[in-house]
């Protein structure tokens, strides 16, 4: 229960405060509180609160509160896929280039032995271990991943972060 409250709280705090500004309420910080109540007190929904609460700490750049999640997180399972997306996302934001590589290779490696899967997860996980790459100033090896991606534009999102800066390139 309190996981869908509290993500009604905050989004809509979040949502119509762009509309509205002032004149709208900010439940943002009960929303947070109630996510955090589904972690501790769900039978069911931990993982999902846990989830949420990455989405909401990312959105407000709240980076710090992410590496703390992440690590609470990813010391119980660290094979799941989607707190390791997070933590990188942050790692990225934050320009720590070498525990970004060190996040995106993890990924790589769980990644792999999976059939089922399609290949938008793997050449994102190729773009930002080439960003990190380049960014460390080993560009043969950030090269060597960028040929992995496929050239057809239609595969691409452009929606990935440095995507004008970098890819584009």
């Amino acid at each position: 229960c309190y996981y869908g409250i509290g993500s009604y709280h905050y989004w809509a705090s979040k949502k119509l405060r762009r509309f509205f500004g002032p004149f709208a309420r900010d439940n943002r910080m009960k929303g947070i509180e109630e996510l955090k109540l589904t972690i501790e007190k769900g039978i069911f929904s931990p993982r999902s609160g846990n989830l949420a609460l990455f989405r909401i700490y990312l959105e407000e750049k709240w980076y710090d509160k992410v590496f703390e999640l992440s690590d609470a997180v990813l010391s119980v399972t660290p094979n799941v896929l989607f707190p390791r997306w997070y933590y990188g996302v942050a790692l990225i934001r934050t320009r720590q280039w070498e525990k970004a590589l060190e996040n995106y290779t993890k990924m790589e490696e769980i990644l792999s032995p999976i059939e089922c899967k399609g290949p938008e997860a793997m050449v994102e996980v190729w773009y930002y271990k080439a960003l990190s790459f380049y960014n460390l100033g080993e560009f043969l090896k950030a090269k060597d991943l960028l040929v992995r991606i496929p050239s057809n534009d239609e595969n691409l999102n452009t929606n990935l972060f440095y995507y004008e800066n970098y890819i584009k390139k």
